[in-house]
């Protein structure tokens, strides 16, 4: 007679291990029915939309803070909805000019992507994307497309593995026993918020992001492709990784990557299109590429308004017009005005008020002295009793005004409005967020002396030409705020290499750098007295 061998397993296993792998079977039953329940993110998550797009930065934070209470939880902690939850928050953040806050809540979302990278495997979706049904294309009054592709259809609810397969594992280890299960899921809108997260703290950063240990490990899990083999939804994927590849510093294969993303199957665009082409055309502006920044800056709008994007809308023509001033545009930018009455026409508030700034902006650079007034009113009106009159728009506007006070010679008030445009910025300028990150990566030990010297040369440079003619008010928030520890920082490393005439270099610069922003106007005045 044979011995049978019995495998014996600890006693909860071989009580628990049947229930769990028999939860398993119903599972494909259930996806392929009706699948009942809550949607994530959550009914709260969508119900804060529209007031962040109306601009109520304040409501729209309360109410993604409390949708986030409610975001599932798995084994390993918050799963990949919280993605939308915090990404949103730092969105909230970053219009009110709170850049810590706001890239603070950027990268616990860009951790949280990073623990739960593989959950498009457990996506069910849908065969082939499919037309939507009732594009809004011929409603776009600002301009006409020129790619060759159309609008697709994306559910915003896709059943999503959620749950633990390997229970004998977690059981053996102490972990929690998660029966998996099927969630309705916006896979949508977390790979959005993802792909926006890497956008702004990229933006954040600045050349500090090439960096950051973060930026290395988002490259590394994207470059292995999670997701679905050779299925349509890798180029979302491809969205992602260009995204971590333009972080960075690799500006050519982020543009290949990003290009390549645009339609699934060659055919339809999706609802990270408009991002992809709004990076696209940051890389372009970057690299002085100023006409083909309009261009892209103008398709990424159009592909935005396809699935209402405001945020990406306003942000792409904002763009657009820095473009098309720095390429030497003479004259009104053509699409602002039609564009400013399709927002007011659907109701997007803050694009409204943010595209009113840019038409007076655009009227200030033609010295159009009485149609900026005007420009300036509408939008004050457009952000009436709204956190956005105190926020970046609100700022960008007292700069407008404050210059278009100049040029009819009202000194008073146009010091006014540059005082508080100012005043903003000292707080939400790009430029020294970027000194400040970078001083931190230098004095953590994060980089090497040689890199440390590379960054403080370049954020620490004086203002160019270039810079005050195409960012005229970072150029101003940099020479006006006075950030001397840098350039000491700076000046021990180079005694560090006892180089001698770097040493020189740097003092006299942080001299110059101590004087200009001790004087009115950051030494802009005496500098014209010379000249004259």
């Amino acid at each position: 007679m044979m011995n049978s061998r019995r495998e014996v397993w600890p006693l909860p296993i071989r009580l628990v291990l049947p229930i769990a792998l028999g939860l398993i079977g119903c599972i494909a039953a259930q996806a392929n029915g009706q699948l009942g329940g809550a949607s994530y993110p959550g009914t709260g998550y969508r119900l804060t939309m529209p007031s962040f797009y109306e601009g109520e930065y304040g409501d729209a934070l309360d109410g993604f803070r409390s949708a986030a209470r409610s975001g599932l939880r798995s084994s390993q902690g918050r799963w990949v909805d919280s993605v939308c939850y915090h990404t949103m928050m730092g969105e909230c953040f970053y219009h009110m000019g709170q850049l810590p806050q706001a890239l603070e809540q950027y990268t616990v979302s860009l951790n949280l992507f990073m623990v739960n990278k593989d959950f498009l495997q457990r996506v069910k979706f849908a065969a082939v994307p499919i037309p939507k049904r009732r594009p809004i294309r011929p409603t776009i009054t600002w301009g006409t497309t020129t790619r060759v592709s159309e609008p697709g259809d994306y559910s915003d609810s896709m059943p999503t593995m959620f749950g633990n397969f390997n229970a004998e594992q977690a059981l053996q280890q102490g972990g929690i026993v998660a029966p998996p299960e099927f969630r309705n899921v916006d896979v949508v809108e977390i790979l959005r918020c993802t792909a926006l997260a890497m956008s702004r703290r990229r933006e954040l950063l600045g050349p500090a992001c090439q960096h950051d240990p973060l930026t290395t490990t988002l490259l590394a899990a994207l470059g292995n492709r999670p997701g679905p083999v050779n299925h349509w939804s890798q180029t979302w994927v491809t969205v992602l990784l260009g995204m971590a590849e333009a972080s960075a510093g690799h500006a050519p294969e982020a543009a290949a990557l990003l290009q390549s993303s645009l339609v699934i199957g060659g055919r339809f665009d999706h609802p990270l299109t408009g991002l992809a082409l709004l990076e696209l055309g940051r890389l372009s502006y970057e690299q002085g590429q100023h006409a083909a920044a309009l261009v892209l800056f103008l398709e990424a709008s159009y592909a935005a308004a396809e699935y209402q994007q405001p945020d990406v809308m306003d942000e792409a023509l904002r763009l657009g017009l820095a473009s098309f001033l720095a390429n030497g545009g003479n004259g009104a930018f053509p699409p602002l005005a039609p564009a400013a009455v399709w927002a007011t026409r659907v109701k997007y508030r803050q694009l409204q008020a943010s595209l009113l700034t840019s038409v007076a902006e655009n009227l200030v650079a033609m010295r159009d002295a009485a149609g900026a007034t005007r420009a300036i009113a509408a939008a004050r009106q457009s952000m009436a009793r709204s956190p956005m009159a105190v926020g970046e728009v609100g700022a960008r506007l007292h700069f407008q005004n404050a210059i278009n006070n100049f040029q009819l010679g009202n000194a008073a008030p146009g010091n006014a409005s540059l005082t508080n445009a100012m005043t903003f910025q000292r707080h939400a300028s790009r430029w020294l967020f970027h000194i400040v990150v970078a001083d931190q990566l230098v004095t953590g030990g994060a980089i090497t002396t040689h890199t440390a010297d590379e960054l403080y040369e370049f954020l620490l440079r004086e203002p160019t030409t270039s810079d005050w003619t195409t960012n005229t008010w970072e150029a101003l928030a940099v020479t006006l705020v006075p950030h001397v520890l840098p350039y000491e920082h700076w000046l021990e490393i180079a005694a560090s290499r006892r180089d001698a005439d770097r040493c020189l270099e740097i003092a006299d610069a942080l001299r110059r750098h101590r004087f200009y922003s001790s004087l009115p106007a950051g030494g802009r005045l005496l500098a014209l007295r010379w000249l004259l």
